[in-house]
C-alpha cells in the first residue's frame, strides 16, 4: 500500500478553533465573523461546524488590502 492512500482524506467540515487555526487567525476574531453572519456554523451533532467550501469561499472574499489604522 503507497503512503498517498494512507493519507487521511481531506476535510469536509472544521469545528471553529480548528476552522480559525486553518486561515491563520485567533479563535475569538474568527468567532466574531461568525455573530456578523460572514459564516454559517452548522451542527452535525452538538458541535458547531464550519463546512470546508464555506471556509474557503469566505475567505476567497475577504479584502485584498491591509485595513487601514483607526
Amino acid at each position: 500500500m503507497s503512503a498517498l492512500s494512507e493519507a487521511a482524506p481531506a476535510p469536509v467540515a472544521y469545528s471553529i478553533p480548528n476552522a480559525a487555526r486553518a486561515v491563520d487567525m485567533g479563535t475569538e476574531a474568527f468567532r466574531s465573523h461568525i455573530v456578523a453572519g460572514n459564516l454559517t456554523v452548522r451542527y452535525p451533532n452538538s458541535s458547531p461546524r464550519i463546512a470546508h467550501d464555506e471556509l474557503v469561499e469566505w475567505f476567497k472574499n475577504l479584502p485584498l488590502d491591509k485595513p487601514l489604522p483607526k
